[in-house]
């Protein structure tokens, strides 16, 4: 499996695994991460039984490793666990871009990330929106942020743009929330 670093998360879950309680870490998710969004897939083709997708996105990077021993008490293999593109991974939930797949509704998706997802299939928000959810990121952070975390995040969401165009704003607005955390 894959121990790359990153933000955003992906793994599947199956109800009857024996080496995992699959209602814990759904309810682990709920109650401890901010940004998160799952659905229940039917048994699809004849060698797939039913399991559950789920994505979370973290501010900082973590490795896919560490998450699955301290959140879920587990081994990446078990749950699937990788790391991810988050918004290609978001359409993948309702097989948005794999026609030739079941197509799941968008109300089946649960969680946090469920409004990026509409977004995402929404097309193209304009910048100002992207800035907006920029300097939501920013002002939700309870620590030091560096530019590589806000350059990984609008590749992540999509938002270079706005980042580029509105770099020296969203440089001093950065400077000024670190400030805060300054030691």
């Amino acid at each position: 499996m894959e121990t790359k670093k990153g933000n955003a998360f992906c793994m599947i879950l199956y109800k009857d695994s024996v080496s995992y309680d699959y209602n814990s870490i759904i309810n682990y998710i709920t109650k401890n991460y901010d940004k998160y969004a799952y659905i229940e897939h039917e048994q699809e083709e004849e060698d797939k039984k039913p399991h559950t997708h789920v994505v979370f996105y973290f501010n900082n990077k973590r490795y896919p490793n560490a998450i699955a021993k301290n959140d879920f008490n587990s081994n990446t293999i078990d749950l699937k666990l990788t790391s991810c593109h988050l918004i290609p991974m978001l359409r993948y939930l309702i097989h948005y871009d794999n026609e030739e797949k079941k197509q799941y509704s968008i109300e089946n998706v649960k969680g946090t990330l469920v409004d990026k997802l509409e977004k995402a299939i929404k097309g193209k928000q304009n910048e100002i929106d992207y800035l907006s959810d920029i300097l939501r990121m920013i002002n939700e952070c309870k620590c030091k942020i560096t530019f590589n975390v806000i350059f990984n995040y609008c590749i992540e969401f999509n938002y270079i743009s706005a980042y580029l165009r509105y770099y020296a704003i969203i440089r001093d607005i950065i400077v000024e929330h670190n400030q805060k955390y300054l030691t």
